[in-house]
């Protein structure tokens, strides 16, 4: 074998690998869930300004001058409520508070998310709305709106199928669905938990904030996950996880 042939074999390994190496890199790059990808249940609000289903929040007030030891001192699970509405303003503080995106190059949020994946979505039930009619809405992180899911008859069987006195008395409360979809190359014990610590920090931040907004709330579990499940319209991909009823 001459010098010229023996170059053109190391040459030939050496461009192999490197194509191998970017085959490689695209099969692991799949693997790894994106912030860009939607795996959170949403409806598409692309081009709805103006749709009387879309209310944009106002912006979050951070002027609150509670300390973090205040409220953490001051926080207490309340299971009955003044009959005083929820204002949009409240709203807005306390889904930023869940959900809120904190840097908007790499789209993190207010509670931390394994890989960024964020599964949970948010269903927001009104009760009692100073500015915010009565029905159920979905939380849409990116727009910081909210998008009506169902009018005050559905609002008033998800009541019903949460069948607690707390809900009934309450101004307003949060239901949290998860996601499988993203988990599909995981096992259903790892997504399972992933989801519910995820449920679990994302409840801490509301009732921290709410306890600012100088309002008060109870976790809710022990009813229906399924019948829930049913009036909000969620497949089995996408199971009821917690809840949250607050009001004064």
């Amino acid at each position: 074998m001459t010098q010229k042939q023996i170059m053109f074999q190391i040459c030939g390994i050496f461009f192999g690998l490197i194509i191998l190496c970017i085959i490689q890199a695209a099969v692991f790059a799949q693997d790894i869930p994106l912030i860009s990808q939607q795996t959170f249940k949403i409806p598409d609000i692309s081009g709805v300004q103006g749709d009387t289903n879309v209310f944009s929040l106002p912006s979050p007030d951070h002027s609150k001058s509670a300390t973090l030891d205040e409220v953490l001192q001051n926080r207490r699970s309340v299971r009955e409520y003044q009959n005083i509405s929820i204002s949009a303003q409240e709203l807005s503080n306390l889904l930023w508070a869940a959900q809120g995106i904190t840097d908007g190059n790499s789209g993190k949020r207010t509670a931390p998310s394994g890989q960024q994946i964020y599964p949970i979505t948010l269903h927001v039930a009104v009760n009692r709305g100073d500015d915010v009619p009565t029905g159920v809405y979905t939380y849409h992180v990116s727009g910081h709106q909210l998008i009506r899911e169902l009018d005050k008859t559905g609002e008033q069987n998800l009541i019903e199928a949460l069948g607690q006195k707390s809900v009934t008395s309450s101004a307003a409360c949060i239901i949290m669905s998860g996601n499988y979809s993203p988990y599909q190359k995981f096992d259903t014990d790892m997504a399972n938990q992933s989801m519910y610590l995820e449920a679990g920090h994302i409840a801490q931040n509301i009732l921290l904030e709410l306890t600012s907004l100088d309002l008060s709330g109870v976790p809710l579990a022990g009813f229906n996950y399924e019948n829930v499940g049913n009036v909000l319209g969620l497949d089995s991909d996408h199971p009821v996880l917690y809840g949250i009823a607050f009001g004064k």
